[in-house]
Order: C-alpha cells, then sequence, then structure tokens
C-alpha cells in the first residue's frame, strides 16, 4: 500500500492526479471541510429559493445568487485552495471573501451573463468557457485582481491544461449529479470538485510571497506535530 501525500504535495495537472490529491486533502481535513461545505452549500441553496414565491421572486432570487450566494462560493473555493496549499482549513479564508467583495461580484455577474450565452449558442463554447473560468475564485481571493483581469487571467492560464480542466469538471458534475438525492452526498461531492480544481491550480501557479510564508509556517508547524507523534509512538 502506498504511503499518503504529505500535506502541501504538489500534484502533476493531471486529471488523476488532482482528483486524487483532491480526495486525499478531503479525507485529511474532513471535519472542518465538511462544516464550510455544509454552511455555504445551506446558504447558497437558502439564497436560490427563499424568494422565488415572492411577488418579483425570481428577480429576487437571481440578486441574491449574485450579491451573496456567488461570492460565497467563490469563498468555499479560495477555502480549498488554501486547503491543499497549507493543509490548513480556516473560517478566515472564508471571510477573505469581503476584502475582495466587489471584485467577486462583478466577476460573478460577469460569468453569470457571459456563460448562458456561450451556452445559448453552441454547447462547445459552453463548456469551453464554463472549464476555462475555473480559476477566477482563486485568482480574485489570492492575488487580489480584479474581476474581469481575473477572467481574462483564468483563460490564459487554462489553456495548456484544457484538457485536464474538462476531465476534473466531468468527474465533478457527474458525482455531484449522483450523490444529489441527499445533502450529505452533495457537500463531500462538491468539496471533491473543488479541491481538485485546486490542487490544478496549486501545480501550475506559485502563490504570492505573503501567501507562502504562511505555507510555509503552517506545513513546518504540521511536520513537527507529526514527528512528535511518531516519535512518541
Amino acid at each position: 500500500m502506498s504511503e499518503p501525500k504529505p500535506k502541501g504535495h504538489v500534484p502533476e495537472p493531471t486529471v488523476r492526479a488532482c482528483l486524487a490529491n483532491g480526495f486525499q486533502v478531503l479525507i485529511d481535513d474532513a471535519a472542518p471541510l465538511l462544516v464550510v461545505g455544509l454552511v455555504v452549500i445551506v446558504l447558497g441553496t437558502i439564497s436560490r429559493t427563499a424568494f422565488l414565491m415572492a411577488p418579483n421572486g425570481e428577480a429576487i432570487s437571481i440578486l441574491s445568487y449574485l450579491f451573496f450566494a456567488g461570492p460565497i462560493e467563490f469563498g468555499m473555493s479560495f477555502v480549498c485552495l488554501r486547503a491543499v496549499r497549507s493543509g490548513r482549513v480556516s473560517f478566515e479564508h472564508l471571510i477573505a471573501v469581503g476584502s475582495h467583495y466587489w471584485g467577486l461580484v462583478f466577476a460573478n455577474a460577469l460569468l453569470a451573463a457571459i456563460l448562458p450565452g456561450a451556452f445559448a449558442l453552441l454547447l462547445v463554447p459552453g463548456v469551453v468557457l464554463f472549464c476555462m473560468t475555473r480559476f477566477v475564485p482563486f485568482l480574485i481571493l489570492e492575488d487580489g485582481v480584479g474581476g474581469a483581469e481575473a477572467i481574462i487571467e483564468s483563460v490564459r492560464l487554462s489553456r495548456q491544461h484544457f484538457w485536464t480542466l474538462l476531465g476534473i469538471c466531468v468527474v465533478g458534475i457527474a458525482v455531484t449529479t449522483l450523490l444529489s438525492i441527499s445533502l450529505l452526498g452533495v457537500i463531500p461531492a462538491v468539496l471533491w470538485w473543488n479541491l481538485s480544481l485546486a490542487s490544478l491550480y496549486h501545480s501550475v501557479v506559485k502563490p504570492p510571497t505573503g501567501w507562502q510564508i504562511e505555507d510555509d509556517e503552517d506545513l513546518a508547524a504540521d511536520r513537527k506535530v507529526a514527528e512528535s507523534e511518531y516519535e512518541e509512538d
């Protein structure tokens, strides 16, 4: 039986390696990740459905998604990236949405306007654009770029890794659909999908210096704890 990869491991930018790394991180940090996933998915579901029965409820639900649920879901993606980079899960990374709120809202609004149009024209352009914009939350929340710039940069970064992104998204959508019959199933499925996308981003993009220092400190602390536990055994 092979040894599990160490926390912070940089996988190869392949579908198999990123899915495996995402699954390993999910197993390592299952409890805090599931709590984050539960909070985000419940809030997102409420924001999408709570106003549908009210007058102009559909329009209110769309606005609720653009200004609330969408940014929070981007925040969950960032939590997954931080977990992949450093092996730590923190609600502070979800709250970081507030520091880049308007960039997230703008990016969310642009994607909400562009993606349906791309799918309406033809299925293939919609799928391509969907896959090539999966790095947007990472770019905004880790690198601090603006919403429009994040979309452009995500497309640029994704050109060499499109087939990997497509493979991860196909698996992610399939597993999420299969397990969506229950909340207990859909949360780990969505988390695995996000962690796998984060693993690909981790493999192709280095974090800014400040984040790298924090990641190195977290990984060093984890290694120290692991070494002390090993010596006690």
